[in-house]
């Protein structure tokens, strides 16, 4: 069994962990978008901005 600490650690530890997963998706969805889906580009970037700043 976990001491409280202990799981506290762990779960911010796999939070950052997905957190940085999903901006990486982010920037990949970005790129990977045509000029003609450019308001779904804007849309991805505004996620990976949102993402960067919940890590720092």
């Amino acid at each position: 069994m976990f001491s409280n600490e202990d799981f506290v650690r762990q779960s911010l530890d796999l939070h950052l962990f997905f957190l940085r997963i999903m901006k990486e998706h982010s920037f990949f969805l970005e790129a990977g978008f045509t000029p003609v889906n450019a308001d779904l580009a804007r849309q991805a970037d505004a996620f990976k901005t949102q993402f960067e700043a919940l890590l720092k």
